[in-house]
């Protein structure tokens, strides 16, 4: 099988157990190791902006599932879920559109990891429930017909 699921007290040195999971998973994807690296980026980028923005870095529950399936092509799909605990986020006011060309001088701190995320995975999704959030981040395999195979 082709799914992890895990619940835990989210703490920012949890991302190494996220981290393992996510390397199995384009393990048995063949995602090349780039593929990996970005990959395992975004899923660290939703993981610590639950910690640090949903949870203040305090430990609270959280689920975490990792999940690979094979689309309509045969492709691969990594599928990854949080659902958080945390205050419910009001996407509206978030410009998530066309991620703009920076340079050293535009650069601050925060703000670029939910572009970084776009950028990275093929879908990016998020639930409001009454007492907290869902996240779904989906990345399709790039692999080049017969590679890998």
């Amino acid at each position: 099988m082709n799914q992890f699921s895990l619940h835990l007290n989210a703490q920012c040195d949890c991302v190494l157990i996220l981290r393992s999971m996510v390397n199995v998973l384009c393990k048995r994807a063949k995602l090349s190791q780039i593929e990996k690296n970005r990959v395992g980026l975004a899923v660290d980028e939703v993981y610590a902006n639950i910690v640090r923005h949903g949870y203040q870095r305090q430990a609270k529950p959280m689920d975490f599932h990792a999940d690979m399936k094979k689309d309509d092509n045969g492709d691969d799909l990594l599928i990854f879920t949080f659902r958080d605990y945390a205050p419910v986020v009001n996407l509206s006011d978030w410009d998530c559109g066309e991620v703009k060309p920076c340079c050293a001088e535009t650069i601050v701190p925060h703000g670029l990891g939910i572009p970084l995320i776009h950028t990275i995975m093929d879908q990016v999704k998020h639930e409001a429930f009454d007492d907290g959030n869902g996240w779904t981040v989906i990345y399709r395999s790039k692999k080049k017909i017969g590679e890998g195979k």
